[in-house]
């Protein structure tokens, strides 16, 4: 079932409520992950876990789990999604669709799944509020980040999923209840390692460029502390023949550098704005084509950049998001789905891309209920959730599995990231689609040995001294 909330009907209700609340967090036992971390098993038991249907309702029932002696109840689960509130109704069509599919299959083990989509308020207590107070869910989920975080966790103590990389700041003290599809902890260190590793800094003179932005300390640090640790020379600017920087200026182009056919200069961009990057490179650079062949510019992205993603074949997990949605929309509606099916051997449309992304979020819930069992809690619900086996990927084929959890709901203690590099051409030999905004069209190609998509990257998490 899919319900909207009329905000005008129950804000006079609302309201009273959180003031009377003053900020103090309701009374509640604190269902902390299990430590040491779980190792999960090669197979899932779940009729949700199939690789080329969404559910198996051959499998729904509660005789794969270990039993309890009790019996499974009557009373729907309510899950409550919070709509990003980009004005794109395609949502709410998309969960009501995968919900369906999760009921249609027999539900959770036989009990109903509730599902309310809640439009963004602009009012992060208000939204938190009616999710757990006036909806009674039993798990929340965000699509984007949602201002309503710290009150549903913490203050509410409620299951929160949410389609975003998360800090182990947000993550600590959350006792497993904020559950995050990814961590955004240790990029810098991963890409540094990922370049170690492919080799592309062996016998390198290197140097660290700080950005203006406030982060910039941290990459110096990150940064330097790996090379070292790695024996790689650091030198000063004027003399390096490698580049890393914070942010990329056009300048470290067309400035004089130690180039020579034997030795290319290189620059790295660690910003995470690769359409930024290009951009300036474009404005700043007036000879593009030229000075491209003798400095190299490159570029990280991430693989659930939608970018990356729509220069790449898709995944056969978001190929079968998109099947099972087109049918289960033409079966409710009589209407086909605007998004039409692909070929195998092609990128994902846009619209291809948002159906896997929510296919995906409805996948975990589901799986983590039906793997909760028979004995539905916060509890157990957590530990599911902790030990949930990375099976489902909307990232296109051929990408690693950086990590062998599906989700994240505590604090990271290994750098587990897969690094994409790119590298800039003018003119584009690859696929992508060019710029013509100069003279030559530009675009960010496949660096050279990175063709299979990225590298994985799996190392303790340290912090560098200060």
């Amino acid at each position: 079932m899919i319900a909207g909330i009329g905000h005008r009907a129950w804000s006079l209700l609302i309201v009273p409520l959180v003031l009377s609340l003053g900020g103090v967090a309701t009374a509640a036992v604190d269902p902390a992950p299990p430590t040491p971390a779980y190792s999960p098993p090669t197979r899932e038991p779940s009729p949700f876990s199939m690789p080329d249907v969404f559910c198996d309702p051959t499998e729904n029932n509660f005789d794969l789990v270990e039993p309890t002696g009790a019996r499974p109840s009557s009373e729907p689960i309510t899950v409550v999604v919070l709509d990003p509130g980009t004005g794109n109704d395609a949502v709410s069509q998309e969960v009501e669709a995968f919900a369906g599919l999760i009921n249609d299959c027999g539900g959770i083990g036989g009990r109903t799944l509730d599902v309310r989509v809640e439009p963004d308020s602009g009012n992060a207590i208000f939204n938190c509020l009616v999710a757990t107070r006036q909806l009674h869910a039993f798990m929340v989920v965000a699509m984007a980040p949602s201002a309503a975080a710290p009150c549903i966790v913490h203050d509410q103590r409620t299951l929160l999923l949410t389609d975003t990389d998360t800090a182990n700041t947000d993550l600590k003290g959350s006792g497993g209840l904020l559950v995050t599809t990814g961590s955004n902890e240790g990029i810098t260190r991963a890409r540094v390692e990922a370049l170690i590793d492919g080799d592309r800094l062996d016998g390198r003179r290197v140097a660290v460029v700080p950005g203006s932005a406030p982060d910039s300390s941290e990459f110096m640090a990150v940064t330097t502390a790996v090379l070292r640790a790695h024996k790689i020379p650091i030198v000063a600017a004027e003399r390096a023949d490698t580049l890393l920087e914070a942010s990329f200026t056009p300048s470290s182009v067309t400035a004089p550098h130690a180039a020579s056919k034997s030795r290319p200069y290189e620059i790295y961009d660690f910003s995470g704005h690769p359409d930024q990057t290009l951009d300036s490179l474009r404005a700043g650079v007036g000879d593009l084509a030229r000075a491209l062949r003798t400095v190299s510019v490159y570029s990280f992205a991430s693989v659930g950049d939608s970018q990356f993603r729509a220069t790449r074949p898709p995944s056969g997990f978001s190929r079968m998001c998109t099947t099972e949605y087109q049918a289960a929309l033409a079966k409710s509606t009589g209407v086909a789905a605007t998004t039409t099916t692909e070929p195998t051997d092609t990128p994902p449309s846009v619209e291809s891309q948002q159906v896997a992304d929510v296919c995906l979020m409805m996948r975990i819930v589901a799986r983590a209920l039906f793997a909760a069992g028979i004995d539905l809690n916060q509890r157990a619900a957590v530990k599911a959730l902790h030990r949930l086996p990375f099976i489902d990927s909307t990232a296109p084929g051929g990408i690693a599995k950086p990590r062998p959890n599906q989700v994240v709901n505590e604090p990271v203690r290994r750098v587990q990231q897969v690094v994409v590099l790119d590298k800039a051409e003018a003119p584009c030999t690859n696929d992508t689609i060019p710029s013509t905004t100069n003279a030559v069209p530009s675009c960010w190609g496949t660096a050279p040995n990175w063709e299979d998509g990225g590298r994985v990257v799996n190392v303790p998490l340290t912090t560098p001294a200060r």
